[in-house]
C-alpha cells in the first residue's frame, strides 16, 4: 500500500512499474490526468484505489482505463473538483455521469457516481460588462470517502447521480470529517421548505468551517442543525468578515451555535467584531465563550487583549 501527500511528490509520466501494490491513496492533489494514466498503468495488481482533489479533466475515461489496466480493482473511491470559467452548456451533470451509467459500473463493479454542479457569479468573469457564470463541478463516488466537503444550498446546485438512493441513504456522508458552509451562498437561495425536508447528512462530522461576509442570517444557525449534528462536533472555525454595522448581531448567533455544539472544545475566531481594539469588545468576546471550550484560536492585536482574555478564561 502507498498513501501519497501532495506536498513535496510529483506524478512521473514514466513511472517505474510497482506490480506488488494492491493498494494506492492519493489525496488532495491537483490530478493532471494525463500523468495518472501513465502511473495507473503501472499498477496492474492494485485492488483499491483513492484519488481525490482537484483536476484538469472532468471527463476521464475511466471505464477504459479500469478494464484496460486495473483488472483486479474491486474498490474504487474518488472526489474531483474542477471549476470551469466559460459559459459552456455542454459541461453538465447529466453529460458528466452518463459514462458511469453503464452495467461495467452499475452491475458488474457495483460502484455508484454523483455529480454536483455549483452556478456562482464571480465578479472577475466579466466580458464586455456581461458577467457570466461560473461552474463548479464535483465528480465524486458514493458513499463519500473524502475527508471535507464543502456543502452548498439545494437550490443552486444541480446534481445527478447513478444511485436511486442519493437521497435517502444518511450514511453516503459518514466519512466525512470537515463540512465548509459560507452562509452568503446558502441563505441567499434558501427556502424553507428546503429547511423542513433537510435530513441530517453530516452525522459525524467533527469540524466544521463556517464563513461570512455580510449580517448572519436570522435562520441561519436553525438550517445549520437541520444538515449537520452539531452536537457531534470537536472543533469549530468561525471566519466572519460582515461588515461593521452586523457586529451587534455576531454575539446573538454565536452564542445559540455554541449552546447548540456543546462537544466543541476547539474554537478558532476570526471576526472584524474583534479587529476593533475596545477593551468591551474582548470583555464580551470572554463572557461568550463556554466552559466546555478548551483551545481558544483568535488574532491579538494588544497585550492588553491578552490579559483580559487569561483573567477571564482560566477554565
Amino acid at each position: 500500500m502507498i498513501d501519497y501527500e501532495p506536498v513535496g511528490f510529483e506524478i512521473p509520466f514514466d513511472p517505474v512499474p510497482m506490480h506488488q501494490l494492491t493498494s494506492l491513496i492519493m489525496e488532495d492533489f491537483k490530478f493532471d490526468m494525463r500523468k495518472i494514466k501513465s502511473f495507473i498503468s503501472n499498477t496492474s495488481s492494485l485492488t483499491h484505489l483513492r484519488l481525490t482533489g482537484s483536476t484538469n479533466e472532468i471527463d476521464f475515461a475511466w471505464e477504459q482505463l479500469i478494464q484496460t489496466n486495473l483488472p483486479l480493482l474491486n474498490q474504487f473511491e474518488f472526489s474531483f473538483y474542477m471549476s470551469i470559467y466559460d459559459d459552456d452548456s455542454s459541461i453538465n451533470t447529466d453529460t458528466l455521469i452518463a459514462p458511469f451509467r453503464t452495467p461495467f459500473w452499475i452491475k458488474v463493479k457495483n460502484w455508484f457516481v454523483t455529480c454536483d454542479q455549483f452556478i456562482r457569479d464571480d465578479d472577475n468573469n466579466n466580458n464586455n460588462n456581461i458577467t457570466r457564470p461560473n461552474y463548479d463541478i464535483h465528480l465524486y463516488s458514493i458513499p463519500v470517502r473524502n475527508h471535507y466537503f464543502h456543502y452548498y444550498s439545494q437550490s443552486i446546485k444541480t446534481t445527478s447521480s447513478t444511485s436511486m438512493d442519493i437521497n435517502n441513504d444518511i450514511s453516503i456522508m459518514d466519512y466525512v470529517h470537515t463540512v465548509y458552509v459560507n452562509t452568503d451562498i446558502m441563505m441567499a437561495t434558501t427556502t424553507t421548505n428546503e429547511v423542513q425536508l433537510q435530513t441530517r447528512r453530516f452525522r459525524k462530522a467533527s469540524n466544521l468551517n463556517i464563513r461570512t461576509d455580510n449580517p448572519w442570517p436570522v435562520n441561519f444557525v436553525q438550517y445549520l442543525s437541520s444538515f449537520i449534528d452539531l452536537s457531534h462536533l470537536e472543533k469549530l472555525t468561525l471566519i466572519d468578515e460582515s461588515a461593521e454595522d452586523s457586529y451587534p448581531n455576531t454575539p446573538i448567533h454565536f452564542v445559540d451555535l455554541l449552546q447548540q455544539a456543546y462537544n466543541v472544545y476547539s474554537l478558532v475566531f476570526k471576526d472584524k467584531w474583534l479587529d476593533k481594539t475596545c477593551v468591551s469588545n474582548m470583555e464580551n468576546f470572554c463572557s461568550l465563550i463556554p466552559n466546555h471550550i478548551k483551545h481558544l484560536e483568535i488574532d491579538i492585536l494588544i497585550m492588553d487583549d491578552m490579559k483580559i482574555i487569561l483573567n477571564r478564561l482560566d477554565q
